[in-house]
């Protein structure tokens, strides 16, 4: 069995692994097939070209943010474009802000390795600490409560 002292929890060195288990780390490099490991008959482990595993974690991540942001629709959680502006206007002082190349942006963030790294981290650091609500960073910004609709609230 593979020795991994020293090594991150998910992360093997190869020089570590058995000499079968090298191969068919080589096979599926040089085939670009994975191959599906089966224990009493069922499958309890994939091998996987590094690549391919990060596009699936990459597609996968925004699927789960597209879930999520369709969740919060539906909960009447959102801003509409002008209310983003016009916030951003309170904050900044500056001209508004257009958000025209958002899904432009979106895409390149969630295809972003470094980027994804860092939400996995904050993820973790959430889980493991906890957070704060949206509302009370809306508190400690100075801005209005948001309505039930999503919208700021009307003083």
């Amino acid at each position: 069995m593979a020795d991994v002292t020293g090594t991150a929890a998910d992360v093997l060195v190869f020089s570590a692994l058995d000499e079968p288990i090298q191969r068919l780390v080589e096979q599926v490099q040089a085939t670009g097939c994975p191959v599906e490991i089966a224990k009493e008959g069922k499958a309890a482990a994939v091998l996987v070209e590094a690549q391919e595993y990060e596009l699936h974690m990459r597609k996968l991540a925004l699927m789960e943010r597209i879930l999520r942001g369709k969740r919060e629709i539906a909960e009447g959680h959102f801003y509409t474009q002008e209310e983003v502006e016009s916030l951003l206007d309170e904050r900044s002082g500056e001209s508004a802000l257009s958000l025209e190349n958002e899904d432009a942006e979106l895409l390149s963030l969630s295809a972003n390795p470094q980027f994804l790294e860092i939400i996995e981290q904050s993820r973790a650091r959430l889980a493991a600490e906890g957070g704060i609500s949206s509302d009370e960073m809306r508190r400690r910004f100075g801005l209005e409560p948001r309505k039930k609709n999503g919208s700021p609230s009307q003083p």
